[in-house]
């Protein structure tokens, strides 16, 4: 055990000098697990840094230096969308890579994410507002559950690998939890499911 005199917690627990900042409409870099990069967009940013993100593809070898390459990208072309953890931003390891020229908000509208209850017999939609602080819930069919992402806050590498097998065309994008729909393994382990009993 370490002992912590007094007035040296400061010096026992090391955090970053700086974090890295990011805003809305910030487009940024995702490594993928099987090499080369993905892309990503800040469509959202709320308080305690809750953020709504749309990924695309293809697989690049090289991050773009000039973002306006990406600004004819829109919501209907992401091969991924989630509510994903912000360490990587963060720490700089899904580096910034600039500002979309226009940031509209009509271009990312918020995204549709699906959850079913542990039965199996009840399924919701739900939709977060633009500060990510509360969200609109409806229900719908565990079908149409099944085809929405998952309700849930993968963290960064469960992101860097589930975006590397969508472009890999091993699988659509993540949110069906049935089993064999995506080989999992014990290293990128599928983000946990949040049951509801509402």
């Amino acid at each position: 055990m370490i002992a912590v005199v007094e007035g040296q917690w400061e010096n026992a627990v090391k955090k970053p000098e700086k974090y890295i900042k990011y805003r809305e409409g910030d487009w940024f870099g995702v490594p993928l697990k099987t090499g080369g990069w993905g892309i990503g967009i800040i469509v959202r940013k709320g308080r305690g840094h809750s953020i709504l993100a749309y990924f695309f593809g293809p697989p690049r070898r090289e991050l773009p230096q000039d973002t306006q390459v990406l600004d004819h990208l829109h919501h209907s072309q992401a091969v991924y969308r989630a509510r994903p953890g912000i360490v990587g931003l963060r720490m700089g390891t899904w580096p910034i890579l600039g500002r979309h020229e226009n940031g509209s908000r009509d271009l990312f509208p918020n995204p549709w994410f699906g959850w079913v209850d542990a039965g199996g017999t009840h399924a919701m939609r739900e939709r977060y507002n633009d500060d990510v602080s509360d969200s609109i819930r409806e229900p719908c069919s565990i079908e149409e559950a099944f085809e929405l992402p998952e309700e849930c806050i993968p963290g960064n590498e469960a992101v860097e690998w589930i975006l590397a097998e969508i472009l890999a065309g091993r699988h659509r994008e993540y949110g069906d939890p049935r089993p064999g729909t995506l080989p999992w393994t014990d290293k990128f382990p599928p983000p946990i499911r949040r049951i509801r009993g509402d």
